[in-house]
């Protein structure tokens, strides 16, 4: 379960957020989890309960939010949000499309006083 090691890696970042920001207590975090992530957020969401214990974020309000997966074909530019990854391009039928959103986790928002 690699949960726990990127909610190990989500408190290192609310910690320097906090820490940058003067805040002596986080009272939310919000993460965005890319479709095509690998995470499961419900996994996610009790690796960091764990992990968060005993922090400056043990209790913080969890806000996860999917992100979508998009492409956008090599061949004619034209940008898809396909169910998988692996479709061909449905303007010119060329496979191998880059992705643009859903590959990633972000922490987006750090909130407490």
């Amino acid at each position: 379960m690699h949960e726990v090691a990127l909610a190990e890696e989500v408190l290192r970042i609310v910690g320097h957020e906090a820490e940058r920001h003067g805040l002596s207590l986080v009272t939310e975090i919000g993460l965005s989890i890319g479709a095509w992530s690998c995470v499961v957020p419900e996994a996610l969401a009790f690796a960091l309960e764990a992990v968060l214990a005993g922090s400056v974020a043990s209790g913080a309000r969890l806000d996860l939010e999917t992100v979508p997966g998009r492409l956008r074909c090599g061949e004619c530019g034209n940008e898809y949000a396909p169910e998988d990854r692996y479709e061909p391009c449905p303007a010119c039928g060329r496979f191998g499309p880059q992705v643009i959103a859903g590959n990633d986790m972000i922490v987006r928002r750090v909130a407490g006083a």
